[in-house]
């Protein structure tokens, strides 16, 4: 749909009546997402929106709720028009989830709307940072 004007990145994209089931893949430089009148689209908590750390704008369907709601989100509309939602401003989901990585060997870092991922510290490597 759209790119940005600095760069050939995919910016915006409109899904809007595809009948989609799933959620697809996205590119990580997304900002906004239209996935409204996708009346059998159902969430995915463990792949859905993974990997889009500035997705600013996502507008889904009444049956599908912002992704980790209020804790993500700075704002949640419900738009009447359309019965969909429109999901604005995402939040670092590590402010609400702290004591996911092991505190000493590892830390937080957002990945996406509900999606945390744990990164080793300086002087830790591989999986045992994340025991």
């Amino acid at each position: 749909c759209c790119y940005s004007s600095e760069s050939k990145e995919l910016i915006a994209i409109d899904l809007t009546e595809l009948n989609l089931e799933q959620v697809p893949s996205f590119n990580a430089s997304i900002r906004l997402i239209d996935l409204r009148s996708n009346r059998h689209l159902h969430p995915n908590k463990d792949s859905d929106f993974i990997h889009l750390q500035v997705l600013n704008d996502l507008f889904l369907p009444e049956q599908y709720q912002c992704p980790g709601g209020e804790d993500v989100w700075a704002l949640i509309e419900h738009l009447n028009d359309s019965s969909s939602y429109h999901c604005h401003q995402q939040i670092d989901s590590c402010l609400h989830r702290s004591n996911s990585c092991p505190s000493n060997r590892s830390f937080c870092n957002s990945n996406g709307p509900d999606h945390i991922l744990c990164l080793c510290r300086s002087g830790f490597y591989g999986y045992k940072c994340l025991r």
